[in-house]
């Protein structure tokens, strides 16, 4: 039984490789999947719940439930006791933690239970690494932490002193996409010209940085008008983004967010995928747009490195770059030919299959450690282990009540 734990129901790079970790899991027969996660986004919950209630046998948020109101970096006692609760009435085997201070603390209150494993999923590095110094701590209740980022396994490797003793507790492997998915998917115009078409694709968030976007395309109309502009997305900044003058006068044309399937459909109608992130912990999406035939320009962030040269349809700038810069790159990038062959070799490198397989041995490995069968450790712990409250008082609200 894995218990899997996630912040929320955002849509995006994160969540792509929750689905794939999931649907693993979900298609071995001896694995019963539990899926809870903290908070949810009310605009994008329904396409959320499409995706992912497929791949788990349960599925809850917290938010569904009346807790005491307590922000990071306190967590509720009620939460813990009901996550508690979960993994006791449940027989949990394995919590994997992706990017979650309550899963963290959660570990922290089992250390003392040798009968279930903690994996911790971190491609969160935070502003200054705060996200890591903050899970530095916890690295010693964890059977494996496992990343995709370099820069982030180095700042595990600094900050926490059990890296030093025992070093193969974290691993690094390679990012992953579907790329069979992403070649079926039906080639659908985002926007109807015969310019070469420029987007954006992702939360409209400041360290998704939209708003740098439209300003590179006003620069890029003035002197090179056979671009065309888009941008692909939903969030905190949209109404910004909506009364910017680039989207008022229809320069860049606005596409709300949209489910995984359509967006690489757009992408496969697409020439240049420009990011303009502050910082990435996933680089799916530009790799995504590499199997759709897209050409990538974005920022030199760490997470970027994938072993692609320009060759492979990918030019990089730097992130203190003016916007007349990241201009001129991009009208570079559009003159540039792409290597397929190259971008094949590294793109099976990235291959979802390989990713699945390594996450699926680290599971595999960490149910088999545990010491005793799961009938008899869970009889044992229910006796043991004292509850500090009663699991129940944490009660579902009328209004949020599940309709499962």
């Amino acid at each position: 039984v894995v218990l899997y734990l996630i912040p929320d129901t955002g849509l995006g790079g994160s969540e792509v490789l929750d689905l794939q970790i999931l649907k693993e899991l979900k298609s071995r027969s001896s694995v019963k999947v539990i899926l809870l996660a903290e908070e949810e986004y009310g605009a994008v919950r329904r396409d959320w719940e499409d995706q992912f209630l497929n791949v788990c046998d349960e599925f809850m948020f917290l938010s569904w439930l009346s807790f005491d109101s307590v922000r990071l970096p306190e967590v509720s006692e009620q939460k813990l006791n009901f996550l508690s609760h979960v993994l006791l009435s449940r027989g949990v085997d394995v919590v994997f933690i992706r990017n979650t201070y309550i899963g963290y603390r959660l570990a922290e209150r089992f250390k003392e239970n040798s009968d279930v494993r903690f994996i911790d999923f971190v491609h969160l590095l935070g502003e200054d690494g705060a996200w890591v110094r903050a899970s530095a701590p916890y690295q010693q209740h964890m059977f494996k932490r496992l990343t995709i980022d370099a820069t982030v396994k180095r700042a595990m490797e600094t900050w926490s002193d059990d890296a030093k003793t025992d070093p193969h507790r974290i691993v690094l492997m390679n990012q992953a996409i579907d790329i069979q998915a992403v070649r079926a998917a039906k080639r659908k115009p985002v926007r109807e010209t015969d310019k070469l078409v420029v987007a954006f694709a992702g939360r409209l968030s400041s360290q998704k940085d939209p708003l740098r976007f439209l300003s590179v395309c006003e620069k890029l109309a003035k002197n090179h008008p056979q671009f065309s502009f888009v941008i692909i997305g939903s969030g905190g900044l949209e109404d910004e983004v909506m009364n910017h003058p680039a989207v008022k006068s229809n320069l860049v044309k606005h596409v709300p967010a949209v489910s995984q399937e359509v967006l690489y459909s757009y992408l496969k109608a697409i020439d240049i995928l420009l990011m303009t992130s502050k910082a990435e912990g996933v680089a799916c999406l530009a790799l995504e747009a590499l199997a759709a035939g897209a050409m990538v320009v974005s920022p030199l962030l760490e997470s970027m490195q994938l072993g692609i040269d320009e060759a492979c349809g990918i030019s990089f700038y730097p992130m203190d770059a003016t916007h007349d810069e990241i201009a001129d790159a991009v009208a570079k990038r559009s003159k540039e030919r792409m290597e397929q062959k190259l971008i094949e070799v590294c793109l099976q490198k990235h291959n979802v299959t390989v990713f699945k397989e390594a996450v699926w041995n680290v599971v595999d490995e960490a149910a088999r450690s545990i010491p005793n069968s799961p009938s008899q450790r869970w009889r044992d712990a229910v006796i043991k282990m004292k509850m500090e409250a009663p699991p129940f008082s944490a009660v579902l609200t009328q209004h949020d009540a599940p309709q499962y």
